[in-house]
Formats: structure tokens, sequence, C-alpha cells
């Protein structure tokens, strides 16, 4: 799930880099629409600027973050050609769905949902930390990464990133809560079983698999 737009505040942004960057136009050249059409800009919101590390770059960069008008307006002001078509396209799917995201996380079956999968994740958590000392007596030098691999594997299975779980649809959360489930219970039961520490994992990983294909990917 590769996001153009992200959520901040209850409201939905995308930064000027971005747009720069899916359009293939300069970023410099994105920036200096803005700041021609500055006040128009400012009609439409706030016009917060950040800073972001570049890889190579040798100083941070500077970006704008846009809400939804300001994107529709700015990329108004862009020349059309395939590339940029597309983006647009895009661009509006994105914010139409994040808009049904914040709508989502209002109602009572997301916060329900939410809730329920922060109680199973704490337990998850503790069983997790269980293993880590299990794996540790085992042999294992980086046991303390399995908070982060068991992450991972669960993410992975529903197409989430790292971060987006509060921008995840209350089915998804739901179905992350069954994952980590899954895992928390199975890792329980192999350590019971005295089973090696790396299979462990490899059962896990089989499990939320399978699970994921059958019952989340085909629905």
């Amino acid at each position: 799930m590769n996001e153009l737009v992200y959520v901040k505040k209850n409201d939905v942004f995308i930064d000027s880099l971005t747009i720069a960057e899916k359009t293939e136009n300069e970023h410099e050249s994105i920036k200096r629409l803005i700041t021609t059409h500055k006040s128009r800009f400012l009609t439409l919101g706030n016009l917060p600027i950040s800073n972001r590390e570049i890889i190579g770059a040798g100083r941070p960069e500077q970006y704008y973050e846009l809400n939804e008008q300001q994107a529709t307006f700015l990329i108004t002001l862009l020349r059309n050609n395939e590339k940029v078509l597309n983006f647009k396209l895009s661009l509006v799917q994105e914010f139409y769905r994040m808009r049904q995201i914040l709508i989502q996380r209002q109602t009572t079956e997301w916060l329900q949902t939410r809730k329920q999968g922060k109680l199973v994740r704490r337990d998850e958590t503790d069983t997790i930390q269980e293993f880590i000392v299990y794996a540790e007596k085992q042999g294992s030098k980086n046991a303390n990464k399995y908070y982060i691999t068991f992450t991972k594997l669960v993410n992975k299975a529903v197409g989430l990133q790292s971060g987006q779980r509060e921008q995840a649809s209350w089915k998804t959360l739901a179905f992350v809560s069954m994952l980590e489930d899954i895992i928390c219970k199975t890792v329980a039961e192999e350590m019971r079983n005295s089973t090696y520490y790396k299979e462990v994992y490899q059962i896990c990983k089989r499990k939320v698999g399978q699970f994921a294909e059958i019952t989340y990917l085909s629905a």
C-alpha cells in the first residue's frame, strides 16, 4: 500500500516532493508554482513548510504540505501529459479513499476494532518478550528484533507499511488482530513444545501466509 497522501490532525495531505516525483517535474519548479500563487493557496488553508533528509543531498530539502484543495489547485497549474494525467487520476482516488478512512475512524466499529486490536497486540508483545528470552537461551544474538520481524510479517500479509495501522479500515484492523492472535498462540504453543526458535518463526510465517491467502486475500 504505497500511499500518495497521508493523514495528519484529522485532515489529508500530500507533500510537494511527492507531487514533483510522481509528475516527473523538478521540485524547485513545483515550489516556484506554489510561491508564485501563494496568496491563492493560502485562501484554501495554511501552507506549512517541513524538511526532509534526501539521500545524496547535501542538506535537508524543504517541502510544502498541501491539503486536498491546495493539491487540486496545484495540479491544475501543471501541463498535461500522460504521466501528469495518470497522477491526477490516482490523486483523486487516493484523497477519496483516505477521506473514507477518516469517516470510518469515527464509527463505533473502527473504534472498537482498534481498541480490541491494541489488547491483542499487548498480549502478543508479552508473548514475544518471553520468546526473546527463549531464543537467546538457544543462541540467538538478535532476538530483540523479533518485535519488528513479527510486525512486518503481519503488515506484509495485509499490505500495510510501517505506521499505517491508524489509516487502515476496520476490516483490515480486524484481520490484523486475527493474525497477531495466531502468532501469539503459535509462539506460546511452540515454546511449550521446545521447538527451535528459528523454526518457531517459520511456523508462524506459514500459518500467517495460509490464513491470509484463504481468508483475507480471497475476501
